[in-house]
């Protein structure tokens, strides 16, 4: 079952939060569908979308 980001309450909690998902049962489009900031398909990936959604790339 799909959780989407804005369940988490969007407004507040998306200001103190980056939600980012990844992995191989995970595709982009499914990220893009439940409300994902970052997404990759492997750790290597996971590095330089963790700096950019931080601001440090």
């Amino acid at each position: 079952m799909a959780y989407p980001v804005s369940a988490t309450g969007g407004g507040f909690l998306k200001i103190m939060y980056r939600a980012m998902v990844d992995g191989g049962a995970v595709t982009g489009e499914y990220a893009r569908k439940v409300g994902s900031d970052g997404y990759d398909e492997n750790a290597g990936e996971a590095v330089r979308v963790v700096k950019r959604l931080i601001g440090r790339d």
